[in-house]
């Protein structure tokens, strides 16, 4: 029992409370217990006064919860007037990214057959070896330069790809505000968190030296699975669990016969032009796999979770401010 209580303190929230009325703003401070072997760390949060007297700024301190370095996310251009092979140069040739590239070498292969069932990976080398017959460019020529830049094997780096699209569980949420501002969030709930924390990048992708569009992206990663076109739209993806379909997806794949999710947002990043256009891109284009995509625009009411099979939508819910619906979320499952 001792033991016990003796670990609930240690993992306790200590936390003074905020002055909602007048008087001072009081900081509000949390101690979060360390995940791995050490001391707790203070985690500091100043919280605005929601009554009279001044604001309080906010600070955040981030615990590294892994045993490496925590990297700060760095911004790169991929330029797409450039050769296919040619444009994620930009972001594994980065000192920084280099340093990194011995860790993705060493764990990409577990996380791969963490991932895919060992009878899907003959299907990987199929692909690789004729990769033009099966991925459409820029797709296919993206990632032989990403894998000929990283010294990482191709069918290594579609498996990675794969894995991403194929395994996205994640959460997103599109609102309206009182001022008739579109705000969307997302999560991902991948579970090779400490993999990814040091690999995410935020990629600008240009053409004539103009944005078109940005992306979150991770280093060997060549789809989207978020973006946004500027003053345009937005756009997420979660995965939609319609149990084990990785054959079914990758026979679709192979007959080219549907897209992987990822391909068909950046497709959509590039080629629409208006929230109209890309819910309709999103909504009507046949995939490998079922999804959720959630859109945000950039007008009053511009907001929709579409739940998509492998055909087609089967639902395109959206905002209605009018009927009081300000807010719309997904949460990985059919509602």
């Amino acid at each position: 029992m001792e033991s016990c209580r003796a670990l609930v303190l240690s993992l306790c929230v200590l936390s003074v409370s905020l002055a909602l009325s007048a008087g001072r703003d009081v900081p509000v401070k949390r101690y979060v217990a360390s995940l791995t072997a050490g001391r707790d760390v203070p985690v500091k949060r100043y919280v605005a006064s929601l009554g009279a007297g001044r604001d309080v700024p906010v600070k955040r301190y981030v615990v590294n919860l892994a045993a490496g370095r925590d990297v700060p996310v760095k911004r790169y251009v991929v330029n797409l007037d450039a050769a296919p092979e040619e444009h994620f140069l930009p972001v594994c040739q980065d000192p920084d990214i280099q340093a990194l590239i011995p860790i993705l070498r060493k764990d990409v292969v577990d996380m791969i057959t963490s991932r895919v069932p060992v009878e899907v990976l003959p299907l990987l080398e199929v692909l690789t070896a004729d990769l033009d017959q099966y991925l459409p460019q820029p797709f296919a020529g993206e990632m032989r330069g990403i894998a000929n830049c990283t010294g990482i094997p191709l069918g290594q780096i579609v498996g990675l790809n794969l894995v991403y699209d194929l395994t996205a569980f994640c959460t997103s949420i599109v609102a309206q505000d009182d001022k008739g501002i579109i705000l969307h969030g997302r999560n991902l709930d991948y579970g090779f968190a400490d993999f990814l924390r040091n690999i995410t990048v935020m990629v600008d992708f240009q053409t004539k030296g103009q944005t078109l569009y940005t992306s979150t992206s991770y280093l060997g990663y060549v789809g989207a699975l978020t973006g946004q076109r500027p003053n345009k739209f937005t756009v997420s993806v979660d995965e939609r669990n319609q149990g084990a379909w990785w054959m079914n997806a990758l026979e679709a794949l192979l007959n080219r016969k549907a897209s992987l999710m990822s391909f068909l947002v950046r497709e959509t990043l590039a080629e629409a032009d208006s929230y109209d256009a890309a819910i309709q891109k999103l909504a009507y284009t046949p995939l490998i796999a079922p999804v959720y995509f959630i859109v945000g625009g950039a007008n009053v009411a511009e907001g929709a979770v579409i739940t998509r099979n492998r055909e087609s939508a089967l639902d395109i819910w959206t905002l209605n401010p009018a009927q009081g619906r300000y807010v719309i979320s997904n949460l990985q499952a059919d509602l």
